[in-house]
C-alpha cells in the first residue's frame, strides 16, 4: 500500500510484500514473527490465527468523509504445533459490508461485582493457547 501520498491516508498494517511471499506454510510461528512483525489482531478463541489488516484511503473534504480505495487481509492459521497450516489473502473485493445494529447484547457482568468485573481476568491471559500453570518436563537425551 502506498504511505503518504498527499491526498491519501494508510492505516493499519503496511505490508512488505517480499515479506508476504517467504510466509509457506509450514513455517514456525516466531519465523512468521520475524519476518511480518506484530499482527494487527489474534483471534479471541485459541490464539492460533494471525490477520494482518491494512487500509489505503483517498482524504475526504472533512473528518468523515474520506473514501475507501484499498483493503487488504491476510490470515494465517496455524496447527496444534504453531506452525503454519493456511494462508489467506483477501482486499476489497472479498470484503462484505455489515450493517450496524443498535440492539443490545445482554452479558452476564450484571451479576458481577466490582471487584470481580475489574480483576476477574488478569492472570488468565494465555498467549497462543499456553496454560498459566503449564511446565515444561525437563528433556532427557542419550538413552
Amino acid at each position: 500500500m502506498a504511505c503518504g501520498t498527499k491526498g491519501h491516508i494508510s492505516r493499519g498494517y503496511e505490508f512488505n510484500d517480499a515479506a508476504v511471499a517467504q510466509v509457506k506454510v509450514g513455517m514456525p510461528v516466531d519465523k512468521v514473527l520475524n519476518l511480518m512483525g506484530s499482527p494487527s489482531t489474534i483471534a479471541t478463541v485459541g490464539n492460533k490465527i494471525f490477520y494482518y489488516i491494512g487500509q489505503h484511503m483517498k482524504k475526504g473534504s472533512h473528518a468523515f468523509g474520506h473514501t475507501l480505495i484499498e483493503q487488504r487481509v491476510m490470515v494465517i492459521a496455524f496447527d496444534s504445533q504453531f506452525k503454519v497450516a493456511r494462508i489467506n489473502t483477501y482486499n476489497l473485493k472479498d470484503g462484505v459490508l455489515v450493517p450496524l445494529h443498535k440492539g443490545e447484547t445482554e452479558t452476564e457482568s450484571l451479576d458481577k461485582g466490582l471487584f470481580q468485573k475489574l480483576f476477574g481476568g488478569v492472570g488468565s491471559f494465555s498467549p497462543f493457547g499456553i496454560s498459566p500453570e503449564f511446565k515444561p518436563t525437563p528433556s532427557v537425551s542419550g538413552n
